[in-house]
This record gives structure tokens, sequence and C-alpha cells, in this order.
């Protein structure tokens, strides 16, 4: 019995040393909206995963994770929306780490990126989600930018990569 349990839990570390991506210390931001600061990740961690509900996917929160990646900078993007450039990108060495909003049901989104000393690789859009499908897990991989449609940015759609 007790070399069983022994070998279940080495069996166990030795897979967990071996998963690519996101680490294993999460959490969730408190919901941000337009009436709401900030949804924002500690210093050091990146958003691995996001959810909204109300109207227009109104209120966001997003799901953040140790990177171990030290932080050097951090920056928040210009506004967009639906109308016009519907989209931001962080930079090729950057993690996103937050989402801010303003506007009627949070129809202009501004996200935060954190310069980290690695580069994207194997990135791809996912989405859309919306209030109607919840929550969005990224496969493992940390988000690098956002783009919307619909009305009042209703639709989401996150870049995500490997770092």
């Amino acid at each position: 019995m007790k070399i069983t349990r022994f070998f279940a839990i080495s069996l166990s570390c030795v897979f967990a040393m071996q998963l690519p991506g996101v680490a294993f210390a999460a959490y969730y931001t408190l919901a941000a909206s337009e009436e709401d600061p900030p949804a924002a990740c500690d210093i050091g961690d990146a958003v691995y995963a996001a959810t909204c509900y109300g109207s227009y996917c109104d209120n966001t929160r997003l799901y953040c994770t140790d990177t171990n990646f030290p932080v050097s900078h951090r920056n928040w993007s210009s506004n967009f929306s639906e109308e016009g450039t519907n989209y931001r990108l962080c930079a090729s060495n950057q993690i996103m780490t937050g989402e801010s909003f303003s506007g009627r049901y949070g129809d202009n989104v501004s996200i935060e990126c954190s310069s980290i000393p690695r580069t994207r690789t194997n990135c791809q859009w996912m989405g859309p989600y919306s209030e109607e499908q919840g929550y969005r897990y990224f496969g493992g991989k940390y988000a690098n930018g956002m783009h919307c449609t619909g009305s009042y940015c209703d639709n989401r759609y996150y870049l995500v990569c490997n770092f």
C-alpha cells in the first residue's frame, strides 16, 4: 500500500514537471466593467482564461497565474471597440495582464501588457466568446491581445500564445 501511494505521487510529480504552459498557482480577478476598476493580474502573472456575464458581456473576470518571468514594464493600450480598429495586441515580448472598460456595457476596451524576457510563439485566435459561452480557457497558453465584434464589443476573441 505504501509503495503504491509513493509510486502514484512520484508519477504525478513527473507528469506535472513535464506540463508546458500555465503554472498551477491560479486565481481570478474581481469582475470589471465600466462601473468598476480594471481587472489586472498581479505583477509577474498573466491571463490564461477569461469569463464574462451580464448583457453584452458587460462584466469580465480574468483568470491569472504565475509566469515566473520578471516583468520590466507594464502599459495600457488605447481604447478600442467594434467600431473602427477593433483589436489591440501586446508586443511580441509582452503578455496580456489586464483589461479595462468604459462606455455603455463596457463598449470601449483597453488591455494592459507587461514586458517579459521571452518572445511569443505558436499564436492563435480563440473565440468568439460572450456571456452565452461564459468561461474560456486558453489551452495552456497566455493571452497576448484581444479583438471584438458585435454590439458593445460583445463577441470577444483572444490572441493566445506560448512564451
